[in-house]
């Protein structure tokens, strides 16, 4: 029941894709990628011959980056729209024509969120784990972290989401998740019956932050569940 209150998590769209066992996730990402060659094929948004582009001319790389960069507002749009799949699409089309761009950390870190939107959790995960071993900055790093933790417990994988939850309370308190993190973390807790600890983590959730009122009702929900 609870985690209908999530706040900020966009429900993915009606799509066949969503009736999927984790099985056909494999499946569906190569689909994705197809699909994505599909469009660019009829389209024409990428030449072809960026597969052949030299790293050592400055010229090239600068159209790689601009080509990437505009199609990755394209994706981070279609993100904030609540397009999943076709925010998907450009993604892996960035990835599979543009390897060498700048930001490709950030790309699969979006795509990750993507996959996790369309309940497709065992390809965020498997990119989200992918990061943590790649990348160095704190701020994707933490990212990645709460990213396995949602993903656990959509997963109902409690303890491991509260693994991933005890790192970044030990690490990465300053990082602008963290009371998402407590969140989830709250919402497990109470799936747990554990109902002291989702009172003394709902009193750490910043009142400014987006979760503090559906944290609220969790806490209210606790303390109903405890006197019963």
């Amino acid at each position: 029941m609870l985690k209908d209150l999530q706040p900020e998590e966009k429900k993915a769209q009606t799509d066949p894709i969503m009736t999927l066992n984790k099985r056909l996730n494999l499946i569906v990402c190569v689909f994705l990628l197809f699909a994505g060659l599909a469009l660019c094929s009829a389209t024409n948004v990428l030449p072809v011959n960026y597969r052949l582009l030299q790293d050592d001319d400055e010229k090239q790389r600068e159209e790689i980056e601009k080509a990437a960069k505009k199609l990755r507002k394209q994706a981070e749009d279609r993100y904030a729209d609540g397009v999943y799949w076709q925010a998907a699409v450009d993604l892996i089309l960035i990835l599979d024509f543009y390897p060498a761009y700048s930001q490709k950390e950030e790309v699969i870190f979006l795509l990750a969120r993507s996959l996790y939107e369309m309940q497709m959790y065992e390809g965020a995960d498997a990119l989200y784990r992918h990061l943590l071993r790649s990348v160095k900055r704190p701020r994707l790093v933490a990212e990645s972290i709460l990213g396995l933790q949602k993903v656990a417990f959509q997963k109902n994988d409690y303890q491991q989401s509260l693994k991933f939850y005890q790192v970044l309370e030990s690490h990465y308190t300053q990082h602008d998740g963290i009371h998402e993190a407590r969140y989830f973390a709250e919402q497990t807790y109470f799936n747990l019956q554990n109902y002291n600890l989702v009172h003394n983590i709902a009193a750490h959730i910043n009142k400014k932050s987006a979760f503090y009122p559906f944290a609220r009702y969790t806490s209210g929900l606790a303390h109903v569940k405890k006197k019963v």
